[in-house]
């Protein structure tokens, strides 16, 4: 089964530029904004070893992708990680550099601890929930990797690993899901019923029932066999 993601690519640039304003006594207007949102793609999920995907013909006027980058994130057609992995990388490497410069240059190492914290962390802890059941064993060695070589290089004290950091922010997200007041709060399955109670659980949801593993690792799912 084929799942699709039809979106817009806005070029917000152009959308705001002085040809497409227009000044009148109400106030500010935008003149061209039909011409400017022509961008429309559309996206197919599959399986990565489906052999026989049944694709619907070419739309005119929505190009046909492979992957995209919604809120920061790379998107794939197979739900792999490796391309935002990839990126998040690299970017990462650079601010490492930047934090070597700093330590050459004398900063102490509870301000590069700070700076290593905003730089860096915060670069892989976000929306970590939402792609962290799709990272593959070589996806978590090479995070775990340039985690270690920025203690190696005096940039960070503290000793994190990717499986650690993925249960801390899964726990404090389905944390807060669990509020009926949450957005989230509708993908939780309803409360089972139970004539005893042996121990105390983590949460009294009823467990679906999961037949493959890229189901299984989403966010949602996650939570519900781990946090128990």
């Amino acid at each position: 089964m084929l799942t699709t993601l039809p979106y817009l690519s806005v070029n917000i640039a152009q959308l705001i530029s002085p040809k497409n304003m227009k000044i009148s006594p109400h106030g500010l207007s935008l003149t061209s904004l039909r011409s400017t949102l022509v961008k429309q793609k559309i996206l197919f999920f599959h399986r990565p070893a489906s052999r026989h995907l049944n694709i619907p013909p070419p739309l005119l006027g929505i190009e046909r992708v492979t992957e995209t980058t919604l809120l920061g994130i790379d998107i794939t057609s197979t739900l792999s990680t490796s391309v935002y992995v990839n990126r998040l990388l690299m970017q990462i490497n650079q601010r490492m550099y930047l934090l070597s410069q700093l330590k050459s240059q004398g900063v102490n190492l509870q301000a590069l601890q700070t700076l290593f914290t905003g730089l860096i962390m915060s670069k892989i802890t976000y929306a970590l929930p939402s792609f962290a059941g799709q990272l593959t064993a070589d996806d978590r060695n090479r995070t775990g990797a340039i985690l270690r070589k920025a203690q190696r290089r005096g940039v960070s004290c503290a000793d994190f690993d990717i499986d650690d950091l993925t249960d801390t922010v899964d726990r404090k997200l389905f944390a807060h899901i669990t509020d009926p007041n949450h957005c989230l709060h509708h993908l939780l399955p309803p409360t089972a019923r139970r004539s005893y109670s042996l121990r105390k659980r983590q949460h009294g949801y009823q467990l679906p029932h999961i037949e493959y593993n890229l189901h299984k690792n989403s966010f949602i799912n996650r939570c519900l066999f781990n946090i128990r």
